[in-house]
C-alpha cells in the first residue's frame, strides 16, 4: 500500500466516475468467518473436485466442520490441516487431543497424531488423494458412485468420521452456504500463455487462489516485494509473476493501467481491486470470491482477507483474459447445425436429381410406348 489511510473507508474518493460505487455482498448466513474461509478455498476445491471427480460442496463443508472454518489450532499455520486427517504427511505430524464418537452418540477424548502441511493447498489435495485412494474406503463418495452430494455425505458417515450425525451436518452446511455452486465448472476459461509459452489452464487459475492465501499473515513491509514482506502492489505483482509468469508494473499507480475495467457484479477471482483517495489511486487488492478480497493493508498489519462491504474498492481491472464457455459451446452447436443443414441440402438436392431423372425416364418410356403404338397403327393401315 502507498498510504496507510488508503484503506480507511472515509478517505475513498466518492467523486470517482464509476458504476461500481455501490456494492452489496451476498450473505448466506450471519457467520462472516465461515463465508470468508469458504472464499479462501472455494476455487481450489472446485478445480480439485473437477480433476478428481469429487463433490467440491462436500469437500468445502467437511473443511468447515473439521477445521472450525479454518480457526482450529490444527487448521492454522504451521499445521494447515483442514480435514483432521490423522497420520503423517511427508514425515510431518503433530499430536493433539481430539474427541471421537463411540458410534452411539457418546464422545470420548484421545490423543492422536495428525498430518501437518506446509500450506492449505497441500491439505486440500491430500484430502482428495485420500478419498480417491486405491484402498477404496470412500468409493461410494466418488461422483461416479454417488448421484447427489447427499449420497456422498452418507458414504462418509461411519467411514471418514464416527459421528452419527456427520452426513446431516455436512448437508446442513452445504445448504446454508449454497455450496453446490462449486460442484459445477466455471462458465468461463482463461486464455493466454505463461512465461514458457504454455497455454494457461483452469488449474493455473485455481493455483492463483492457493498461492494468495498461502501468504496470509505475512507482514506488511513498505516497498516489500518478497515473501519476507509485501506492500499492496508488491503482493499482487508477486502473485501474478509466481502463478502466470506475468510481469505487472511495480506500483499501484501504474498497475491500474493494466487489463480491462470490469463491473463489480461481474467480478471473478483474481481481478484487481483499486482504491482511490484524494483523486489518486493508492491501494490495490486481489478479489477472492463471494465479496472478499486479499491484500497487504498497511504498516503494522499483515496480509489478510477483507469483506468488500467493510472497505469498498473504487474500481476493478481484469488482468487475465477469459472467454465464456457457452460461447465456445454455441460455436460448436452452430458449426454442427451448419454441417447438418449442408447435409440436409445435399440430401434434398440428391432427391430432386433422382426425381428429375425418374421423370425423364418415365417420359422416355411414355414416348417409346407412343412411338410403338403409332408404328402398330401404320402397319394396320398398310
Amino acid at each position: 500500500m502507498d498510504a496507510a489511510t488508503a484503506v480507511k473507508q472515509s478517505t475513498y474518493d466518492s467523486s470517482y466516475t464509476s458504476s461500481n460505487q455501490n456494492y452489496t455482498r451476498i450473505k448466506y448466513t450471519t457467520n462472516l468467518s465461515t463465508e470468508m474461509f469458504i472464499a479462501s478455498i472455494g476455487e481450489q476445491a472446485r478445480q480439485i473436485g473437477q480433476d478428481k471427480s469429487l463433490y467440491a460442496s462436500v469437500m468445502i463443508a467437511q473443511a468447515v466442520i473439521e477445521s472450525d472454518s479454518g480457526n482450529s489450532g490444527l487448521a492454522k499455520a504451521p499445521y494447515n490441516n483442514l480435514f483432521g486427517i490423522k497420520g503423517a504427511y511427508q514425515g510431518n505430524s503433530v499430536t493433539m487431543s481430539t474427541q471421537e464418537d463411540n458410534g452411539k452418540g457418546n464422545l470420548y477424548t484421545i490423543d492422536s497424531a495428525f498430518r501437518a502441511y506446509e500450506t492449505q493447498e497441500e491439505s486440500l489435495k491430500d484430502y482428495a488423494d485420500l478419498l480417491r485412494s486405491d484402498m477404496g474406503h470412500y468409493y461410494n463418495a466418488w461422483k461416479e458412485n454417488a448421484a447427489t452430494y447427499q449420497d456422498a455425505a452418507k458414504a462418509l458417515q461411519g467411514t471418514y468420521a464416527t459421528s452419527t450425525i456427520y452426513a446431516d451436518t455436512i448437508c446442513a452446511v452445504i445448504e446454508a452456504y449454497d455450496l453446490t455452486r462449486y460442484d459445477e465448472p466455471l462458465d468461463f476459461e482463461i486464455t493466454g500463455k505463461d512465461a514458457d509459452g504454455k497455454d494457461l489452464t483452469m488449474d493455473d487459475y485455481a493455483q492463483l487462489q492457493a498461492n494468495a492465501v498461502s501468504y496470509l499473515g505475512t507482514p506488511y513491509v513498505w516497498g516489500g516485494t518478497t515473501p519476507d514482506g509485501f506492500d499492496c502492489s508488491g503482493f499482487v505483482q508477486y502473485l501474478y509473476k509466481q502463478t502466470f509468469g506475468i510481469d505487472l508494473p511495480r506500483t499501484t499507480y501504474t498497475q491500474q493501467n493494466e487489463g480491462v475495467e470490469v463491473s463489480f457484479k461481474d467480478l471473478q477471482m483474481g481481478d484487481l481491486l483499486f482504491f482511490v483517495s484524494g483523486g489518486s489511486t493508492e491501494h490495490v487488492a486481489m478479489y477472492l470470491g463471494d465479496g472478499f478480497y486479499i491484500h497487504a493493508p498497511e504498516p503494522g498489519d499483515s496480509i489478510k482477507i477483507t469483506d468488500m462491504e467493510s472497505f469498498t474498492p473504487t474500481f476493478a481491472k481484469r488482468i487475465i483474459k477469459t472467454k465464456a464457455v457457452e460461447d465456445e459451446a454455441a460455436a460448436e452447436k452452430a458449426a454442427d447445425e451448419k454441417v447438418a443443414k449442408a447435409a440436409h441440402a445435399k440430401k434434398d438436392s440428391k432427391a430432386a436429381d433422382e426425381k428429375t431423372e425418374k421423370a425423364a425416364d418415365e417420359k422416355a418410356a411414355d414416348d417409346a410406348a407412343a412411338d410403338e403404338e403409332a408404328a402398330k397403327a401404320e402397319e394396320a393401315e398398310a
